[in-house]
């Protein structure tokens, strides 16, 4: 059975439902799905500094990243934790 993390930053809620749907979707399947929400206050100096989150990803078969768009890329928020669990991947 496939364990798989939902990572998504939500300003408004509409992603946030999105992602619970995604969650059923994939837990209809048989497999595990866990929601990550990120929270402004893990972002410092341009920096993701939630360690909690970004150690316990690699537990995870597969990561879905959700984010509103603005100016046609995901929001900060959610950029700013590509690059350490992408980083703490290959490791």
């Amino acid at each position: 059975m496939s364990n798989i993390a939902i990572v998504y930053f939500s300003k408004g809620g509409a992603t946030r439902t999105l992602a619970k749907t995604i969650q059923t979707g994939i837990e209809s399947t048989s497999c595990n799905a866990r929601l990550f929400e990120i929270e402004s206050r893990d972002i410092k100096g341009g920096r993701y500094v939630n360690d909690e989150l970004l150690s316990s990803l690699k537990h995870f078969d597969a990561i879905i990243f959700g984010s509103p768009t603005y100016m046609v890329l995901p929001v900060p928020n959610l950029r700013h934790l590509w690059m350490p669990v992408v980083m703490s991947m290959s490791n």
